[in-house]
């Protein structure tokens, strides 16, 4: 979905809100925290962790759970943080540290 970096809600993918292009733009941060500046995977936990919390407050229980699109709303649901795409990313990271 490289699109979505030019989709014009990505500037507003850290909003208190997530929005469809959270998850993206998490997984391009932590890439770019994991690998470009080589911080530790503590580090990293703690970033997932602080948006975890951040997006799990937002508008009642609408941000938890899974990251996925509910195709009968037409929304996204759930925790970015949850997404596939932060997940494999931070899988990456932890294998380069433990490497």
């Amino acid at each position: 979905e490289p699109e979505v970096y030019g989709d014009p809600d990505f500037k507003n993918a850290f909003e208190r809100m997530p929005n469809q292009c959270s998850d993206k733009g998490l997984a391009l941060y932590l890439s770019w925290r994991g690998f470009q500046e080589n911080c530790s995977q503590s580090t990293i936990d703690g970033i997932q962790v602080a948006f975890k919390l951040l997006w799990d407050k937002a508008d009642g229980a609408m941000f938890h759970g899974d990251w996925h699109h509910n195709d009968t709303q037409q929304q996204w649901e759930g925790n970015p943080v949850r997404s596939a795409e932060v997940d494999d990313v931070v899988a990456s990271i932890r294998h380069k540290v433990s490497s």
